[in-house]
């Protein structure tokens, strides 16, 4: 396709998405006109903030980073002329819209530092992966509510391009913000640098003799490697350190408030459903890899063997919420009734299609063309 037709589709689709987001808004605050689910405790404490009051709610899980964007979006505001009456709940969404919109222009971003080859994805069809991205059901309807999930992954993803471009400071300072939103982003920013760390190891691959059994420890034996290992790690040292001593701080726990409800479990089926939602939501990505799949009878053991781990996972680690089974406003409360529970038995029927999902989107992933 010729650049200047790519750039009027592209500038065209990201007209048409921001119009349409900004018309389901619309729709949102006329129909949804007083605060939906956590809004009830995000709103209040949101007005505190930018209000110069900082006691925390008991009831708030997460740190206080959407409020200070939100406190930021305002002294913006006032500068650029907006409406940022932080009392409407009209507002407050808007934060949260600006965030999701924001989020395919940081994946776009993302994917042309991450091409290996810019010829191998045209720009339309990295334009359709950013918004992909933007629009994954669960997080594009809470970005019409004033939550954390759009905001928090805005800043994992700005994260993510910052240190495709060996920006790493500025990936480590939004990766710290990102955490101050919603602190499990920490796992995320640890999961950037380590992809960083490899990337570079990669760069000085070739220097290793392919005889070496442990092509690694070879690597990190060399001096200029490991320097420039280290000018990657540290700058994100200090928010893994910050966000380790915040759990250190907080007795153990992860949640800031209402603990009482929100303690950490070893959920191991938790993978499983993630799979099976990523086939649920991406399976177009899959289509090239279904085309070319070759089963053989190493991958049908491999099925097997997991598919048995899976299943005991599913019988000793399913953990349920009593929010899950209360709050009939959630998604999981009807997946899980209508097809996880639905039968004594149904919970294991399902594992080998969420293993079977599973491999499909590591051979995907391993064959998609970028570093």
């Amino acid at each position: 396709m010729h650049p200047a037709i790519s750039l009027v589709v592209l500038l065209g689709g990201g007209i048409t998405l921001a119009r349409y987001a900004s018309y389901t808004k619309q729709l949102f605050d006329s129909v949804v006109s007083s605060p939906y689910m956590d809004e009830v405790f995000h709103v209040p404490q949101a007005i505190q903030f930018c209000n110069r009051s900082w006691a925390p709610d008991p009831k708030v899980t997460t740190p206080p980073g959407l409020y200070w964007l939100t406190l930021l979006y305002q002294r913006l505001g006032y500068v650029c002329g907006w409406d940022t009456d932080v009392t409407k709940l009209s507002t407050l969404r808007t934060v949260s819209l600006a965030a999701l919109m924001l989020t395919p222009v940081l994946s776009e971003l993302y994917l042309n530092q991450a091409m290996v080859t810019r010829s191998q994805l045209a720009p339309i069809y990295r334009f359709l992966v950013a918004v992909a991205v933007a629009t994954i059901p669960t997080l594009y309807f809470f970005g019409f509510l004033y939550y954390t999930d759009s905001s928090s992954t805005m800043l994992v993803v700005m994260a993510m391009a910052l240190a495709e471009s060996d920006q790493h400071l500025f990936a480590s300072v939004a990766g710290l913000v990102a955490i101050s939103v919603r602190q499990t982003n920490a796992i995320w920013l640890a999961f950037i640098m380590g992809c960083a760390v490899l990337k570079e190891l990669q760069k000085h691959a070739p220097e290793v003799s392919s005889s070496d059994p442990l092509p690694l420890k070879q690597l990190l034996s060399r001096r200029s490697v490991l320097e420039s290992t280290l000018e990657i790690v540290l700058p994100y040292a200090p928010s893994l350190i910050l966000f380790v001593g915040f759990v250190i701080w907080n007795g153990g726990d992860v949640a800031l408030g209402d603990k009482a409800n929100h303690q950490p479990s070893f959920h191991l089926p938790q993978i499983l459903y993630f799979f099976a939602f990523a086939l649920f939501v991406g399976w177009p990505a899959l289509l090239p890899t279904l085309r070319g799949l070759q089963v053989s009878r190493s991958s049908l053991k491999m099925f097997s063997g997991i598919t048995a781990i899976g299943l005991a996972a599913v019988h000793f680690f399913t953990y349920i919420h009593p929010f899950m089974l209360a709050d009939n406003r959630h998604y999981m409360f009807y997946v899980w009734r209508r097809i996880i529970n639905v039968t004594p038995w149904s919970r294991y029927a399902i594992v080998p299609f969420c293993v079977a999902s599973g491999m499909l989107w590591i051979t995907a992933i391993g064959s998609f063309p970028y570093d």
